[in-house]
């Protein structure tokens, strides 16, 4: 499935499995059991974490994928933490079919990034980002990455860090998950055509929750988007071809230059149009 929708789905077998815990496994470091696999990879490649314990290292993975995938995970019930000192990400993701799956990335010091997506067909699935004193500018970035998907996960972020942040990300997906920031957008779409957000939280204060820049079509569906401020929009909209707004609540909406905007069921709060 390399380079593909499908190459970052669960996969219940991994032909190839590279372990990694503290000791008497294949690998002591999540780098390190990357090291082990092929490059490029023969076949779709799991690297598993078989504890609970933090990994302190700046992780990137830049494996050549053709035709196969690597999923790197915890087990369930587990999450560790991935963590790293000064870094410019503590998790880059530069390999087209990659998952990253239960673990947790958490901000120890000053870093620009939790996560940094720069390859098509990433999947951020089950993943807990927490950066309470706000170190990072964003807890998670995209730049010219096709298709990703975050999905079931929860980003928590203080001071100035913003939440995601998609840029060049045509095609992507956000569902189920949470994104709590503090005076920064909790989620910024810019130059990133059709894609949709289904079953997302986001919250924020004194700024818009959701901030759309960018022409294409895009679907917001069983969301909830709250600004926490009287008086400012929740979501505001700019340059947008069309989007459609399905089962969801928001905290105020300002749509300036949309050319196409459909609501279904949906309660705003507060709208203004331009």
């Amino acid at each position: 499935y390399g380079n593909t929708t499908q190459a970052s789905r669960t996969a219940s077998l991994c032909p190839l499995v590279v372990e990694v815990c503290a000791s008497g496994c294949d690998a002591a470091s999540v780098s390190g059991a990357l090291a082990l696999v092929d490059d490029p990879p023969t076949v779709h490649s799991c690297v598993v974490i078989r504890d609970s314990g933090s990994y302190n290292e700046e992780l990137t993975v830049n494996n050549t994928i053709t035709n196969s995938s690597i999923t790197i995970m915890g087990l369930p019930g587990q999450s560790p933490e991935l963590t790293a000192t000064n870094p410019s990400a503590t998790v880059t993701i530069q390999s087209a079919s990659t998952t990253l799956r239960n673990v947790k990335v958490a901000a120890v010091n000053s870093g620009v990034y939790g996560i940094n997506i720069s390859a098509p067909y990433v999947t951020i699935d089950d993943v807990e980002i927490v950066d309470a004193s706000g170190f990072f500018t964003a807890a998670l970035i995209t730049a010219a990455a096709y298709a990703p998907k975050i999905k079931n996960s929860t980003l928590s972020t203080g001071g100035a860090a913003s939440g995601i942040n998609l840029s060049s990300a045509d095609s992507f997906l956000i569902e189920n998950t949470t994104i709590d920031t503090t005076n920064t957008n909790a989620m910024s779409v810019n130059l990133s055509s059709t894609g949709t957000i289904r079953g997302v939280t986001g919250v924020t204060t004194n700024v818009a929750s959701l901030s759309i820049d960018s022409k294409g079509l895009h679907t917001i569906t069983q969301s909830t988007f709250t600004a926490g401020t009287s008086g400012v929009a929740a979501v505001t909209m700019i340059n947008v071809s069309s989007i459609s707004i399905n089962y969801s609540s928001l905290g105020g909406l300002t749509a300036t230059n949309v050319d196409d905007l459909t609501m279904f069921y949906s309660t705003v709060t507060g709208l203004d149009m331009a």
